[in-house]
């Protein structure tokens, strides 16, 4: 579906990005000619019944929730080619792309500023009338406009917290440095899990590098995952003030009851650790921050040979 268009109403443009279980096309919606994202399950995954169950899932959550800081759902429906969600359109950079573009700190007001937006998106998802666990908080799919506003994308494993199941242990779907170590061992991912997430997309931010570093083979990965003390920010970056740092780390504790005990209550900490050293969100040095790691993307790409150039490189959308 490289051309075209979707419910004779969305004109396809390019690809924005894929993953291991959707893609994602920009698009133009001709009623209000606004750009929009247009999502479907990957072409050989489209007979799994399982795969399609967790698509129509991700819809109906992702239309629940009407909040600034989560990716809203604008349209969904079925054709030839299968069921496709249409989304808003985020045009920026996911974290994962902002961090490997700056490869440094990002500065603690700008970290703070996306750190209180997504916050504030879990609380939306825990939240009445949505109840819900994401369990894929991630740099990716987190995106950040160019208005300097985080919102949480891709709800493709978020799950009821009422019917939350436990899994057997090392089976849990997720991604290993974001996901709670507990899950692995076979514990049931509540909120909490998810505030794992968080702390962790907080800590690489602020660090400029991920959590674990360094470690190539997966099973001393996962030892150290399982159990090793977290660094402290602070050890990382000392730019972070104390009180900040140690809100985050404590999101990073291997037992979720000394972790935060809600999203709401985390920003709460988050900001008022912030007042007592002076300083405050910035959504406007995070618009700034993204905006330099677009003007460094499309350099990086002018220098590249021509045959190397995607059809556009500046659009952000979670895959999936």
């Amino acid at each position: 579906m490289d051309v075209g268009s979707v419910a004779g109403r969305y004109v396809i443009e390019h690809v924005a990005g894929s993953g291991g279980m959707a893609r994602v096309w920009r698009a133009t919606d001709l009623r209000g000619h606004v750009p929009v994202a247009i999502k479907r399950i990957l072409d050989p995954l489209r007979g799994d019944p399982e795969l399609c169950a967790m698509f129509e899932d991700e819809g109906a959550v992702t239309g629940s929730i009407l909040h600034p800081n989560v990716v809203g759902l604008l349209d969904r429906g079925v054709d030839d080619e299968g069921a496709w969600l249409c989304l808003e359109w985020v045009e920026g950079l996911n974290v994962h792309e902002l961090i490997a573009t700056r490869r440094a700190p990002l500065g603690v007001r700008a970290g703070l500023s996306l750190g209180v937006d997504l916050l504030h998106a879990l609380a939306a998802t825990h939240g009445p009338g949505v109840g819900v666990i994401h369990r894929d908080v991630a740099p990716a799919n987190v995106l950040v406009g160019l208005d300097g506003v985080a919102r949480l994308a891709d709800y493709g494993l978020a799950r009821s917290i009422a019917r939350a199941r436990v899994n057997a242990a090392g089976t849990a779907k997720g991604k290993i440095g974001y996901m709670p170590p507990e899950v692995l061992r076979g514990a049931l991912h509540g909120t909490r899990g998810d505030l794992y997430g968080a702390g962790a997309v907080l800590w690489e931010v602020l660090a400029g590098r991920r959590l674990f570093q360094g470690i190539t083979q997966k099973n001393a990965l996962v030892h150290a995952y399982l159990h090793a003390p977290r660094p402290r920010l602070t050890s990382v970056n000392p730019a972070v003030p104390d009180r900040v740092a140690a809100v985050i780390d404590s999101a990073l504790s291997l037992d979720p009851a000394k972790r935060p005990p809600n999203a709401l209550a985390m920003a709460e900490r988050l900001l008022n650790a912030a007042e007592s050293e002076a300083v405050s969100p910035s959504p406007g040095e995070l618009s700034v921050a993204i905006w330099g790691a677009r003007r460094a993307i499309a350099a990086t790409r002018r220098a590249e040979p021509v045959r190397a150039v995607p059809a556009h490189p500046t659009a952000v959308a979670a895959a999936g």
